[in-house]
């Protein structure tokens, strides 16, 4: 038996411990969590079983990534975000393997505004983006659309595992929702997945009129619909017509969220120091560039002429106290065109649901 069969073994039986390691995180996960809201009740007052079962299964599986696995195990990670999320029977999935390929002019201009970081891939013009349709019975015609930037870290996630999300808001809403899958760290690094998204709003630009067109992302993909709608604005291209925002990244460079203080009513696991992925910050980016305002939006200087958005974000999430510092931040500049919607849940969870 040569090398590289020894090598393919290991990695398929490294596999398998981690799919193993993860089913029993969380089945023991269900067990305590059904056991402590049934004995304690839940953990915030008006969380039901359902909502607080999501949030400690998120933390279980993301737990297994960041603090027992780490990085050998990202892909195989990066593998169960694809999974094919089921719709209701009045909704249709769409799928484009070949959307467009990466805009020329959103990397000419990215390339001249990223002093000292330009990881090689950025130059690829020849990558296919996939993108995805989700439409019910009830908007096929409509002039409107909802480009929606799926979360993850910028290293997990993608349209297909975004689905129900996608199709609740295309239910409510009347408006088709569409979105690509743009390249994940740390296989390629910033601002690729700002270079895909931006070329996947463009392309859109060729079917709909940019004030028929709402930009909306959770998590990382919240944070690059601020980023989006800055690069649109400074490379004088349209704008959407607003934004819609759930939980949004703003700051990658963890100086407005403690990530190493526990948390015990959110998924996101604290960055321990030494263990797993505690450079989960750094993967779509070093810590040097972290505050260039396309990375982080919290640091963008000049707010003027942007759409308005809507924020909505969780009262006890990791994040809460990052998103008011930029609500704050932005309506001091100025820009008064925010609204920010409190809840007692993450709504993305709510609409994952």
């Amino acid at each position: 038996m040569d090398d590289v069969t020894l090598t393919k073994e290991s990695k398929s039986g490294s596999k398998i411990i981690f799919l193993i390691v993860v089913l029993k995180s969380i089945s023991v996960t269900i067990l305590n969590t059904l056991v402590s809201y049934y004995r304690h009740g839940p953990l915030v007052p008006d969380w039901n079983l359902p909502y607080q079962l999501s949030v400690k299964f998120l933390e279980t599986l993301l737990i297994c990534l960041f603090l027992t696995l780490g990085i050998p195990h990202l892909t195989t990670f990066q593998l169960i975000t694809t999974f094919p999320c089921p719709i209701p029977w009045d909704g249709s999935i769409k799928k484009i393997n070949n959307f467009c390929t990466p805009n020329r002019k959103v990397i000419e201009f990215l390339k001249a505004n990223c002093p000292g970081h330009w990881p090689p891939d950025s130059d690829n013009v020849n990558h296919s983006i996939y993108g995805e349709w989700i439409t019910t019975n009830i908007n096929q015609d409509s002039p409107f659309v909802i480009y929606m930037l799926h979360g993850g870290g910028y290293f997990s996630g993608s349209m297909q595992l975004n689905r129900r999300m996608a199709y609740h808001l295309s239910k409510h809403t009347g408006y088709p929702v569409f979105g690509v899958n743009f390249r994940l760290a740390p296989q390629t690094s910033y601002p690729c997945a700002l270079i895909d998204v931006l070329s996947g709003y463009l392309k859109l630009l060729e079917t709909y009129d940019s004030k028929h067109i709402v930009l909306m992302g959770d998590s990382a993909g919240g944070g690059m619909v601020l980023s989006s709608m800055a690069l649109l604005r400074d490379m004088k291209l349209p704008l959407p017509v607003g934004g819609y925002m759930m939980s949004p990244w703003c700051d990658l460079s963890n100086e407005t969220t403690n990530h190493y203080e526990e948390n015990t009513t959110d998924y996101l696991p604290t960055a321990i120091e030494g263990k797993g992925l505690k450079n989960r910050f750094h993967l779509y980016i070093p810590d040097q560039f972290a505050k260039l305002p396309y990375v982080s939006p919290y640091w963008i200087k000049n707010f003027e002429q942007l759409p308005p958005i809507l924020i909505q974000c969780g009262s006890v999430e990791t994040l809460h106290d990052e998103i008011i510092a930029f609500v704050t931040k932005a309506n001091h500049s100025g820009w008064k065109s925010i609204t920010l919607e409190i809840y007692k849940v993450r709504k993305w969870v709510t609409l994952m649901n």
